[in-house]
């Protein structure tokens, strides 16, 4: 006899019995990000999920500690040209940041592109550029409401150490307002 599958499917009788709701965990997914370098990732989320992207920083086998460091992410749909913020937590001394993506966070995109940006006071950096691929999923409304916007300083994107050189993006012009125009692979 399996025990495992005999103690789910009690449990699953009895919150069925008593009317109560079965929760879920929040599914989390990782990527690990070494510190000297660059990294793209993908991730995938079905639409009307909540999500934990995490983000593990390593500086060879260590996790640095992020001390003093606040995070967000800069994201937008591919066919956007604003960019909208997300708020990230950092946990100081495992050197994990989380982003909890959810659908106040989706406005009905198929996929979102951006930038796990670190902050040390107004000193950013930029090591994690990643995507999330919407799933479609049925009944998922779009959030309607505003998104929050954020003017990035796309002038930092290629310069800040340890970047030496940058490949994943290419500042192609800087218009007459002083704003530098991309291009994404």
């Amino acid at each position: 006899m399996n025990l495992k599958r005999l103690t789910i499917t009690t449990a699953v009788a009895i919150l069925a019995a008593t009317g109560a709701a079965l929760a879920w965990p929040v599914m989390t997914n990782a990527v690990t990000v070494p510190i000297g370098s660059q990294t793209a990732y993908n991730f995938t989320v079905p639409q009307g999920e909540t999500r934990v992207l995490e983000a593990d920083f390593t500086d060879g086998t260590n996790y640095p500690a992020l001390t003093g460091m606040t995070a967000d992410y800069l994201y937008r749909p591919p066919d956007g040209t604003v960019w909208y913020t997300a708020p990230a937590t950092v946990s100081t001394n495992s050197g994990a940041v989380q982003l909890t993506w959810g659908p106040t966070l989706d406005n009905g995109s198929p996929r979102y592109t951006g930038w796990l940006r670190l902050l040390t006071g107004s000193n950013p950096t930029y090591r994690l550029q990643f995507d999330i691929r919407m799933i479609a999923t049925p009944g998922f409304v779009p959030n309607a409401t505003a998104l929050t916007v954020s003017p990035i300083d796309f002038s930092v994107l290629g310069t800040n150490a340890p970047w030496l050189t940058n490949r994943f993006v290419r500042i192609s012009e800087i218009d007459t307002n002083g704003w530098y125009h991309l291009v994404l692979p």
